[in-house]
Order: C-alpha cells, then sequence, then structure tokens
C-alpha cells in the first residue's frame, strides 16, 4: 500500500448535493477534493478522519443508525471505519451504542 500524500489532508464537509457530512481528501497542490465516503449510506455522517502509516484511512460514521438512550436517541452514535483505497472496500470496526 501506498502512504497517504504527503501534499493532501483529510477534511469532513458537505459538498455533495443530497449527501450530510462526508471525509473528503484535499490535494493542496491543485485545490482537488475526492469523496472518500461517498459510498456509505445517503442518511449518515462521515467524520474524524486519519491517515494510517499503511495508507488507509480511519474515519468515524453513524451507519448503526443508533441513538443515545439518554437523550431519547436524538443523537447518533458514530462508530470506526476502515477504508481501503486500494481494494475500495469498507469495514466497520466497532459496535458501540
Amino acid at each position: 500500500m501506498q502512504p497517504y500524500p504527503p501534499s493532501s489532508v483529510l477534511i469532513r464537509a458537505p459538498f455533495l448535493e443530497n449527501r450530510p457530512w462526508d471525509v473528503f481528501e484535499l490535494d493542496l497542490k491543485t485545490g482537488k477534493k475526492e469523496s472518500l465516503t461517498a459510498h456509505m449510506p445517503a442518511d449518515t455522517d462521515s467524520y474524524n478522519s486519519c491517515y494510517l502509516p499503511d495508507g488507509r484511512i480511519i474515519f468515524v460514521n453513524t451507519s448503526g443508525m443508533q441513538g443515545v438512550p439518554c437523550v431519547a436517541g436524538v443523537a447518533y452514535v458514530g462508530n470506526l471505519h476502515l477504508y481501503d483505497r486500494e481494494k475500495k472496500t469498507t469495514r466497520r470496526l466497532t459496535f458501540d451504542q
């Protein structure tokens, strides 16, 4: 795997129409942005992303559609996901409430 590009950063933004928050990779030299989480369910949020040394990306997503009980379920629970850009796969790592 390729390590992360040194001229890029991960950002969270609602750039895509009809999508909540997604994780994007922003190329600092060209200004080009690429959504890395547009494949996640449309009604979920992706945020708090981080490059791993091997080039994969870890991020939080609300894909479990779980709510926090002490606030009547109105706050969604985020779980860790691992994105492998070479394989184009995402794996949910945690199953917390």
